[in-house]
């Protein structure tokens, strides 16, 4: 049996850290180990979150995260269409697609313009993202 285990360095501190994969949601909010800082992981980056961050409303969480998930979403497609010279690798369907691969632009703006509003209701957000274990007492 394979243990999913995510290895990260946190950009608040700097030190090594990893984290169990309890599910295949793609993003993971937590604590570094060592300095205590909000940090995300999305797409292979780890990447720092406001300090504050767990204090935090929800809609002001979600659009924190927001932010950082279209700036990761846009440096993985930036970098892979550098490193295949602009040729995209699939054509796009309706949001949905069968292929496998990197996703393209279309399919960017596709879950920009349809899937990432979503993320607005508190419910929903809190049922895809969980609280981190934390709670605003922390």
């Amino acid at each position: 049996m394979i243990i999913p285990l995510i290895r990260f360095i946190c950009p608040h501190c700097n030190s090594e850290g990893q984290v169990l994969l309890q599910s295949a949601l793609g993003i993971l909010i937590l604590s570094c180990s060592e300095c205590q800082q909000p940090i995300v992981i999305f797409m292979g980056y780890c990447l720092a979150l406001d300090p504050d961050f767990f204090s935090w409303d929800a809609k002001k969480q979600t659009i924190a995260l927001k932010q950082l998930v279209i700036a990761a979403t846009e440096k993985t497609i930036n970098n892979h269409f550098a490193a295949t010279n602009n040729q995209p690798i699939r054509q796009q369907s309706t949001g949905q697609t069968d292929q496998k691969g990197p996703i393209t632009a279309e399919e960017k703006i596709f879950f920009t313009e349809n899937e990432l509003g979503l993320l607005d209701d508190d419910d929903k957000f809190r049922r895809i993202f969980g609280r981190g274990g934390h709670t605003k007492d922390q």
